[in-house]
């Protein structure tokens, strides 16, 4: 019922899969949205296995659904078992959900973080929004960035229900669109985010705009923080750096400065996520924790065509916060500019 096991570093991974993203049918999925306050957003077939592809792959997808089941004290991983964790739902309300032939579903966890609402449902959203779908149902979390510039006038024609992560969701006669893999040199994924790009300028212009050119993409609201993030704006301000707290700014604005940005630094999280709103050959320096190399901004940045620097900390905690090596981003900075 349960496990306990010591603690281990983040284990990099890679994503080699390209399958097509594809529309799946289930005559019944069983949502289960949270574990105690931990957001998961299962899906399972009547069977009480995973839908197929909940996740851009088998190995990515163990990993999650085991991290989502655990809990950590002091130095171990306490581990939930699926039977546990199934006789805890039975304590949600429950709800049924009846789909037409024409409506269709987006899962996948994590919808309340930035680069998944981006990457995970948006793009998805750019795939389906040319066909004849009735109804899409998406996470309420995404309610605010659908219902705001630019994504409101991006989807206007899309007939939206956002689904509760606060009750258990029976939909019957379900089809849902698996996710984009979000590997290197991936065509799906490449196209899809030249395509949103396209929306957006369609629909707005950044042209008349305060240029701006160099940024540092800082966080207020984070586990994951660079202890001497400050000492480094010091350092770099004088080569002409602005520094922006995204999650602070509105999602179009977020765009428009990606979209001036000849250089984007940060520390690894959801901010470095709008690059994909940088123009080609535009550079991004990823400062990165050595225990927790996720490749995800690498392989936006090799779809997206923009060059990827990435500078491991000199000093990396366990709890993720660090404290990167300034006189080597310096260096780094100058050659560039």
């Amino acid at each position: 019922m349960f496990r306990i096991k010591r603690n281990k570093k983040f284990i990099t991974y890679k994503v080699d899969d390209k399958y097509k993203p594809s529309i799946l049918y289930e005559s019944e999925i069983i949502f289960i949205p949270k574990l105690f306050n931990r957001i998961v957003c299962f899906a399972f077939t009547k069977n009480k296995k995973l839908i197929k592809n909940w996740l851009v792959n088998t190995f990515i997808e163990k990993w999650v659904f085991n991290k989502l089941l655990s809990y950590k004290i002091a130095k171990y991983d306490i581990f939930i078992s699926k039977k546990v964790f199934f006789l805890l739902s039975y304590f949600f309300q429950n709800k049924k959900i009846y789909l037409k032939k024409n409506d269709i579903i987006l899962f996948g966890p994590w919808p309340q973080i930035y680069y998944h609402q981006i990457i995970d449902f948006i793009l998805r959203l750019v795939l389906v929004k040319n066909y004849k779908f009735e109804t899409i149902y998406v996470p309420e979390n995404l309610k605010y960035i659908l219902q705001n510039r630019p994504y409101r006038k991006i989807f206007k024609h899309l007939k939206i229900m956002y689904y509760s992560l606060n009750t258990k969701i029976f939909f019957y006669n379900a089809k849902y669109l698996t996710h984009i893999q979000q590997n290197n040199k991936n065509y799906y994924l490449s196209t899809t985010i030249k395509n949103l790009n396209k929306a957006i300028h369609d629909n707005y212009s950044f042209k008349n705009r305060k240029k701006i050119k160099y940024i540092l993409v800082s966080r207020k609201n984070s586990s994951r923080n660079l202890l001497n993030e400050e000492e480094l704006f010091v350092k770099i301000k004088d080569y002409g750096f602005q520094r922006y707290y995204f999650d602070e700014l509105s999602k179009l604005d977020q765009i428009e400065i990606s979209f001036q940005a000849k250089i984007m630094i940060g520390y690894h999280g959801s901010g470095l996520t709008n690059l994909i709103f940088m123009k080609p050959n535009s550079f991004v320096i990823d400062i990165v924790n050595q225990h927790y190399q996720n490749p995800g901004i690498k392989n936006l940045c090799i779809n997206t065509k923009v060059n990827y620097i990435k500078s491991l900390c000199e000093i990396s905690n366990k709890d993720l916060s660090a404290v990167c090596n300034i006189d080597l981003l310096d260096k780094k900075i100058k050659s560039l500019i």
